[in-house]
């Protein structure tokens, strides 16, 4: 059994050998194109290739490769906690809807900066997307990416004392 993405594709192949035809069927039915000893398969179901020696009609079916294309989970819209700019020293939280049975990747500039989890805590400026993945390996990007930025504080300031000081 082959898993691949909707939109992806995987090849399918037998061993090539010049003087046979190649006839590959989609559960059952015939392929129209599929007459070499590869194919690509981008659709659910079960293939088989019938390898065929002209000279004697003589006919082998492989064994069926099943193939299942799987959904990629919808795009997430990423939110924070507490806008997008802040202070220095201070932080907000990412988040996305968190999903059963998926994995989180965050990027901060297309770099990878978190993963595991449909949060992220955010100290940095930045352009921040994720990539949430299934089981199936499937996945998608965020449909926003958030601009975080960081707002230089000032110093911590001294009082001074002048005068008379009784």
């Amino acid at each position: 059994r082959s898993a691949v993405c909707l939109g992806d594709s995987v090849n399918l192949s037998v061993s090539y050998v010049s003087a046979y035809d190649y006839n590959w069927k989609l559960n059952g039915t015939l392929i129209t194109g599929g007459d070499s000893s590869t194919y690509t398969a981008w659709i659910s179901g079960s293939y088989t290739v019938d390898v065929i020696n002209p000279l004697g009609n003589c006919l082998k079916t492989s064994d069926p490769k099943v193939v299942s294309a799987q959904s990629s989970p919808a795009s997430p819209l990423i939110s924070s906690s507490s806008g997008s700019s802040f202070c220095q020293g201070d932080s907000t939280v990412l988040s996305v809807t968190e999903l059963a049975d998926h994995t989180y990747q965050w990027l901060r500039n297309g770099g990878a900066v978190g993963m595991d989890s449909h949060k992220l805590v955010v100290n940095e400026s930045g352009n921040y997307t994720v990539e949430v993945s299934n089981l199936a390996g499937c996945s998608s990007t965020s449909s926003n990416s958030l601009s975080v930025s960081v707002i230089g504080a000032p110093s911590i300031p001294t009082v001074s004392v002048s005068g008379s000081t009784t």
